[in-house]
């Protein structure tokens, strides 16, 4: 009979984005994990394997979420745009200083020199993009967005003024990043928002 797991996979991989953001990539150890989920480190190496191995699965992990977020942020206001915007910020939740960002700037230079790690985070970009482009065609045919628009392009562009705005925010340092990224995805929708159209105001 297989033996019980103390803790699942997934509360594991929830441990790991709470001590990567609480003390970064670099401090990042199986023995300090062991004491953060409290299970010795032979466990841990024996269910995830090395440190890539780990941080492939919490790639992999995030994919899966992506669009689970965006559709329930959608749902949750009844507009596919503002759920689009909600579904962003929902990235950014929490996120008061720059250093928290860190560990994400951190983990993305150890992607770039690991070629599972890297196909992981692509995989995972492009299902978000992919989220993205369904939420706007969904806003087109609830006539939020005009029938023209192009919304494989508007979802890239939605992506990079994401990942600008973060950025940004970061290097200069001031205002409320949450507000900032709202505004700016805000921003960039309205050209595209249909006369007819009746939903969030920022839109119009």
């Amino acid at each position: 009979m297989p033996r019980i797991k103390l803790k699942t996979d997934d509360q594991i991989l929830d441990a790991i984005g709470i001590f990567l953001q609480r003390e970064g990539l670099s401090n990042f150890t199986f023995r300090k994990l062991s004491q953060e989920v409290e299970l010795s480190e032979a466990t841990l190496i024996q269910r995830f394997g090395s440190k890539d191995d780990l941080f492939l699965r919490l790639s992999q992990r995030n994919a899966d979420t992506i669009k689970v977020i965006f559709q329930t942020a959608a749902e949750a206001v009844d507009d596919p745009l503002g759920g689009l915007v909600a579904g962003f910020t929902t990235f950014v939740a929490g996120i008061t200083d720059a250093t928290a960002i860190g560990p994400n700037i951190a983990f993305l230079q150890i992607a770039m020199n690991n070629p599972r790690i890297h196909q992981a985070i692509s995989t995972s970009m492009k299902g978000l993009e992919a989220a993205i482009n369904d939420l706007l065609q969904e806003a087109i045919a609830r006539c939020r967005l005009k029938d023209d628009t192009e919304t494989a392009v508007l979802a890239h562009r939605l992506l990079v003024v994401y990942n600008g705005t973060v950025m940004t925010w970061a290097m200069l340092g001031r205002g409320d990043l949450k507000m900032e990224l709202s505004n700016n995805l805000y921003a960039l929708l309205r050209p595209y928002v249909s006369n007819s159209s009746v939903g969030d105001p920022r839109t119009t």
